[in-house]
């Protein structure tokens, strides 16, 4: 992946990250994505954890003559590897609620324009396209950004499709993400960060499923479940999860509140709740 993909990737996403629509457009996302997740923006910017990046989000939005408190809506996205390959692609759809996803579209138009671009068209939606991603303006409401890993893939073609009972209750949460970690390991592995302890890790869970909500004294609670293949690979995760936790507790700074790790059946639960206290720090 070159450094233009990288540099579009990080400005698109991180615009689109600010903004986030009673609808789902978690619809959008291929329902044979390896990973997807979707962002409640309205909620997702009122927890503690996030008060300084919503500040520096308002000081860019000024340009606009808009702020964080404009954009209400939802973000999803999705990651489609392919078997066996380190290649994927990804998916950026952005709903609002109010009309402003021109505004952001030329935008982010105006951040590319030294980039070789090319003016497209895919079915009602106007757009434009580089070398290894594209971004497209369908209506008022709803901003896509898709890249390419492997800029030699075909884009996915997004219609929305019935969301099924599992997604209809994950789409509730403030936040949440899931991933194939054994199929996406190939991809994963390009990182030099994996070392081999992840990669064994990561290739005995057919699912791992992170949730994001606030708490009633407004701290934040995060839930991480890993759905392992065998019970002997929840077993030996729990012992590496249990290590990792000891770890980071002993060289973290402040305190970290413990961790509760449960397991039933092939799956590996662990929750931690960070208070209020604790995100001001």
């Amino acid at each position: 992946m070159n450094s233009s993909f990288l540099k579009r990737f990080f400005i698109s996403s991180s615009i689109l990250t600010v903004i986030l629509l009673s609808a789902a457009p978690l619809e959008y996302i291929p329902r044979n994505a390896t990973g997807r997740g979707q962002i409640d923006f309205a909620k997702f910017v009122k927890l503690p954890i996030f008060e300084d990046p919503v500040s520096k989000i308002n000081a860019a939005l000024k340009e606009l003559g808009l702020s964080a408190d404009d954009l209400h809506g939802k973000i999803a996205f999705g990651i489609t590897a392919f078997p066996g390959e380190a290649k994927a692609r990804f998916d950026f759809v952005a709903e609002f609620a109010q009309p402003i996803a021109k505004q952001f579209f030329d935008e982010v138009y105006k951040s590319d324009s030294k980039s070789p671009l090319k003016k497209i068209k895919v079915g009602n939606a106007t757009g434009y396209q580089a070398k290894d991603y594209r971004v497209l303006l369908y209506g008022k409401h709803l901003l896509v950004f898709q890249g390419l890993l492997d800029a030699n893939l075909p884009y996915a073609d997004l219609k929305p499709s019935p969301l099924n009972a599992r997604d209809k209750a994950l789409i509730t949460n403030t936040a949440f993400a899931e991933a194939n970690l054994a199929a996406l390991m190939p991809v994963l592995a390009r990182n030099e960060h994996i070392t081999p302890q992840l990669i064994t890790f990561a290739e005995n869970i057919h699912r791992a499923t992170l949730v994001v909500n606030p708490t009633r004294d407004n701290g934040v609670k995060f839930d991480l479940t890993f759905s392992h293949i065998t019970p002997e690979a929840c077993q030996a995760s729990q012992l590496l999860v249990t290590m990792t936790l000891d770890m980071l507790k002993s060289n973290s700074p402040q305190a970290i509140p413990d961790p509760v790790i449960t397991i039933n059946g092939n799956d590996l639960k662990v929750s931690v709740i960070f208070p209020a206290s604790f995100l001001k720090k």
